[in-house]
């Protein structure tokens, strides 16, 4: 069991360290958290309410940063491992890289199920997962085509640097601009006009041989290729949202700072 969220969501899943988190807080609340927390026998105020939205925040800040981590030990190397591939120097083989590719798929999506406050809209990554994880089943059953695999694999470059940009905090203004660059560098280049030259070339070797794949298998390829891509135009819409709005941690901030004088007032 977990605690519960802002919107009354159950924050479910595998939280490390937990109390980590809760022992620094209840030693910092100071007297008005002291008698929140002394008067938690006899009922429920404004002080406790505030303690448990700042554990739900703390354990959903855990979780993605435990996420970030392991995509930033695991995504480097597909990604590197597919720019090869795409060269024609293969460091795995392609059949070996499209089933590494898969089982990866496949375990990010049980980590998010369990732990689905460590990313962003959940729901909607877990669908991309599961057309992914259709379209790698292609080459793995298809060796053949483990070159799309690299091909594929290459926007994973943008996902280690937009990874890497809200794991690491920067001291520098010339060095978040770089990494902010190379992001969207990344993104253009990779999701929105490399992507779609891969989908026509995809296409031409499934139809390169008539009769070579069935139809069912075909449409099945690109559907997943199709959606995939509307997935990458999706999320380029959502980031220029989330971009325009701005100040939204500043809100987030205020709001928080409100909500401690409010429970510190009702103490």
């Amino acid at each position: 069991a977990g605690w519960t969220g802002r919107a009354g969501r159950p924050q479910a899943g595998l939280q490390l360290g937990w109390w980590s988190s809760v022992a620094p807080i209840g030693a910092n609340m100071g007297s008005g958290g002291e008698m929140s927390m002394r008067r938690g026998a006899g009922g429920f105020g404004s002080g406790d309410l505030y303690l448990l939205q700042r554990l739900s925040s703390e354990s959903a800040d855990s979780a993605k940063r435990n996420h970030d981590m392991m995509n930033l030990y695991i995504l480097p190397w597909l990604a590197t491992a597919s720019v090869f591939g795409a060269c024609g120097a293969e460091l795995v083989p392609n059949l070996v890289l499209s089933c590494i590719f898969l089982a990866y798929i496949v375990f990010d999506f049980i980590w998010i199920c369990l732990q689905p406050q460590c990313v962003p809209k959940a729901p909607l990554v877990l669908v991309h997962h599961v057309v992914t994880a259709l379209l790698i089943l292609h080459p793995v059953r298809f060796p053949e085509h483990g070159l799309y695999t690299c091909y594929d694999g290459l926007v994973e470059i943008n996902t280690v640097i937009l990874t890497f940009k809200r794991t690491v905090r920067f001291q520098h203004r010339g060095a978040k601009a770089l990494v902010t660059f190379l992001h969207w560098s990344t993104f253009i280049a990779l999701r929105m006009i490399a992507y779609p030259i891969f989908t026509k070339i995809f296409w031409d070797a499934l139809i390169e041989e008539p009769g070579r794949y069935s139809d069912l298998e075909i449409r099945m390829c690109m559907f997943c290729q199709l959606s995939l891509l509307g997935f990458n135009c999706l999320f380029l819409h959502l980031m220029l949202t989330q971009k325009g709005r701005g100040g939204g941690r500043s809100r987030q901030a205020a709001l928080a700072t409100a909500m401690r004088a409010k429970a510190r007032r009702a103490d």
